[in-house]
């Protein structure tokens, strides 16, 4: 006979792993509580997005990251007014020099030109994608079904992470993770790279 599943055991379990775990890093109620000065300063990461259940089974059903890097389980509000909720696993990157300040000005501009909750409509995503290109020189063009406000995709591309972040990540980013499992086999989806900003 098989044990049965308890959620609300397995859920404090992988907390507390999560506040231990070197590797992870801590788990984290909300973006606000990680990062305060998010409405300054826009953070650029990288990682997956995640529901409840997944986020309690992922390291069953996607491999373990590999260790050198700071991965968590991130809340983020965004949607404008709707305050929707969204869960990621992610790993905090680091803009290069000249791009952070690119970085909170895009985020700038976008704060007066509030997007809401969504779907978006075609100029709302023509509009990102037009200054996404200005701003960064990069593009949205497989991710951008992500955007909502506060939260901003960019394709995670080799090349635009060469273009913004000072990291070392390899061209493959399923090497970021061991075991079995991957990003590109797992029921989970696929990796993405976001900016995210205050929601409004």
């Amino acid at each position: 006979m098989k044990p049965r599943i308890d959620l609300r055991r397995d859920i404090q379990n992988i907390f507390r792993q999560q506040e231990s775990g070197p590797d992870h890093g801590p788990y984290r109620r909300t973006s606000q509580d990680i990062w305060p000065d998010l409405a300054q300063h826009p953070r650029l990461v990288l990682g997956i997005r995640i529901t409840i259940f997944e986020n309690i089974y992922l390291s069953r059903t996607s491999g373990q990251p590999k260790p050198g890097r700071v991965w968590m389980y991130l809340i983020h509000h965004a949607g404008g007014k709707e305050q929707q909720t969204h869960m990621f696993f992610v790993t905090e990157l680091h803009p290069q020099a000249q791009v952070e300040a690119k970085l909170k000005a895009l985020a700038e501009h976008l704060m007066t030109h509030p997007l809401g909750g969504g779907p978006m409509g075609l100029d709302q995503l023509v509009e990102y994608q037009t200054r996404l290109r200005e701003y960064l020189g990069v593009d949205c063009q497989h991710s951008y079904a992500d955007l909502l406000e506060g939260i901003y995709p960019i394709d995670p591309t080799p090349a635009h992470l060469a273009r913004l972040v000072e990291d070392e990540l390899p061209a493959e980013l399923d090497a970021l993770v061991e075991g079995e499992g991957t990003r590109k086999s797992s029921p989970l989806g696929s990796w993405g790279l976001w900016m995210l900003s205050a929601n409004g």
